[in-house]
């Protein structure tokens, strides 16, 4: 699980490697143009007000006289009326508007905000008003909040014209039973409790109509909006940050995208082409790869191109370092683990690996070499011996970069082969990057397998392709594709 772990979490940091200059470029481009934009917007001022909500107005109870109150209203309520078309359109006239649309209002309410606070006794509306200036900011927060308290006042008015006509009508009455009365010659104390009662009612009228001529209300500015100093909106700065991160993030998706579409044709292009995919392997760290892959590799192998041996193996790449050396060092030593006798041949003349991955020295072993091989065919040579499990992989390293000998690989390979096809079972070669050198050419046309290893990171389709028309022109017997630094 930890060896899983440290892969994927090397892949990570390969893949934002891989795209870091794009998205930095990306980012810096986005974030240049975002923040060019930003400062030749027109500033956005904001300016705020805050009213008070009281819960409930003056009780007059106690000094035996109704006070008329309106019925009580969710705090919500009035942030609804704010935001009514109506409201909207007067205060908009306030402003000096004219020829006022539905479309100006709605777009006046997206530059409204109201925050609410309720309490149990009182709530705090806070209204945030935006403005192309200062002063229209201003302007709008207190004319919102005074808008409320007009709103406010005319629901007490309202409700106290209500209660004076009701009184209206029952004094009327009083006086039509005080008359009544009288004329029945009831007595005094009948009539007077009727009496009491319309001068209880009469003093309730007057302080219902003194409410509807001066109405209180329950909302009470408790802080004008003041002259916005600076402007709240564009932010370049900030602007530019958000879209560097958006544009950075954005350049990595289209990686990923590009690399999956990529992937995917790779896949195609070679079925088309009507080659197996024989393995896939995942980057790795180190030269060797996993066993129980190379071994289904070996299978898949022996399986698309028969058992006949003896089998002379060519493992090249459209490109440099795209894994060809870890598949052929790999590939031979399972074959060995399957007790065939093996030759491992570093035919990379240019830049040679295996001597490497093995830590052979020249000083030791130099007669061993390829060069030696190439020089005189027909003799016998030497070669290294390497332990694997039980048994033994045989090599014949390159020792240092030798582009003069590739040559020798047209005229003197054959009859070294012929040589090692009467001692091995199987003879792999690892070769340079067919795209860029002809030396696996030379090689091709005596080998019984020819593999192709692809990057699935550094070569698409298109050199898949290229690669394929280069060893068919050369009459190679290309057994499949091997994928490698899959995801």
């Amino acid at each position: 699980m930890e060896k899983n772990f440290n892969i994927a979490f090397i892949d990570i940091l390969r893949f934002i490697w891989r795209g870091l200059l794009n998205a930095l470029i990306a980012g810096a481009a986005v974030a240049l143009l975002v923040y060019v934009i930003s400062s030749a917007l027109p500033p956005t001022y904001e300016a705020r007000s805050t009213i008070l909500v009281a819960s409930n107005s003056p009780n007059l109870s106690a000094f035996d006289v109704l006070s008329p109150q309106a019925p009580s209203i969710d705090v919500s309520a009035y942030r609804t009326a704010a935001l009514s078309a109506g409201n909207i359109e007067k205060v908009m006239q306030a402003l000096g508007k004219t020829n006022i649309s539905t479309k100006a209002i709605e777009k006046f309410r997206k530059s409204i905000k109201i925050h609410l606070e309720a309490g149990d006794n009182s709530s705090n509306i806070d209204i945030i008003a935006s403005g192309k200036s200062p002063q229209e900011a201003q302007a709008k927060a207190n004319l919102l909040a005074q808008s409320l308290v007009i709103y406010d006042k005319e629901r007490f008015a309202k409700n106290s014209r209500d209660l004076a006509t009701s009184l209206e009508h029952q004094i009327a009455i009083l006086d039509s039973q005080i008359e009544a009365l009288r004329s029945q010659g009831a007595s005094l104390t009948e009539i007077q409790k009727r009496v009491d009662t319309r001068n209880r009612q009469q003093d309730q009228l007057t302080l219902a109509r003194a409410q509807v001529d001066s109405p209180t209300g329950l909302v009470t500015i408790i802080e004008s909006a003041l002259l916005p100093y600076k402007p709240t909106a564009p932010k370049p700065l900030l602007n530019a940050i958000i879209s560097f991160i958006l544009a950075s993030i954005i350049s990595y998706g289209l990686l990923h995208l590009y690399e999956s579409i990529s992937s995917n044709s790779l896949n195609k292009e070679a079925e088309d082409l009507g080659l197996p995919i024989l393995a896939s392997f995942p980057k790795i760290t180190g030269r060797k790869l996993p066993k129980e892959a190379t071994n289904y590799l070996r299978t898949n192998l022996l399986h698309s191109s028969g058992e006949k041996k003896p089998k002379v193996i060519l493992v090249t790449s459209p490109k440099d370092n795209e894994g060809k050396t870890s598949v052929a060092l790999s590939l031979a030593e399972s074959f060995v683990r399957n007790n065939n006798n093996t030759l491992l041949v570093d035919a990379n003349l240019r830049h040679p690996s295996i001597a490497k991955a093995y830590k052979l020295m020249a000083s030791r072993l130099g007669h061993t070499s390829i060069e030696t091989w190439l020089g005189n065919p027909r003799e016998a040579k030497g070669v290294v011996r390497m332990p694997v499990a039980d048994k033994s992989l045989y090599i014949i390293p390159s020792f240092g970069a030798k582009p003069e000998l590739a040559e020798q690989l047209g005229s003197n390979l054959k009859d070294a082969l012929e040589s090692w096809k009467n001692q091995y079972d199987i003879i792999i070669f690892d070769s340079p990057a067919v795209l860029k050198v002809a030396d696996s050419l030379a090689i091709a046309p005596y080998s019984t397998d020819t593999i192709l290893v692809i990057d699935k990171q550094k070569s698409g389709p298109k050199q898949l392709k290229a690669a394929i028309s280069v060893l068919k022109r050369a009459n190679a017997n290309l057994s499949g594709v091997i994928l490698t630094n899959t995801k």
